[in-house]
């Protein structure tokens, strides 16, 4: 419920608005709670949903600069979403190891 409220406010605003430093840190705390309690269904929202807004704010910001390519866009998100996939792949392994 808290991320889909801070969805809402990312529609109109600018990739520094007052509601993205929040939302990361929602995120975060998500992604570190899983992590701690060895959860990886709340390790992946976190990631998931910082990858949005992250994401967000990149996009936002490359239009706001004029780098409204879409090879920029394809090698951004191609880059992005692997390396976003290696990564959950090796946090699974290791929050299924033994402590």
């Amino acid at each position: 419920v808290i991320f889909a409220s801070f969805l809402g406010k990312f529609e109109n605003s600018s990739p520094l608005s007052p509601w993205f430093l929040p939302f990361c840190l929602a995120a975060l705390a998500c992604f570190e709670w899983g992590r701690r309690t060895k959860s990886f269904q709340f390790c992946l929202y976190g990631i998931l949903y910082g990858y949005w807004g992250i994401s967000w704010g990149v996009i936002e910001g490359l239009d706001q600069w004029g780098i409204a390519e879409d090879e920029v866009y394809m090698a951004y998100f191609a880059i992005s979403s692997l390396s976003l996939a290696y990564f959950v792949l090796r946090l699974r392994r290791h929050l299924q190891e033994p402590s």
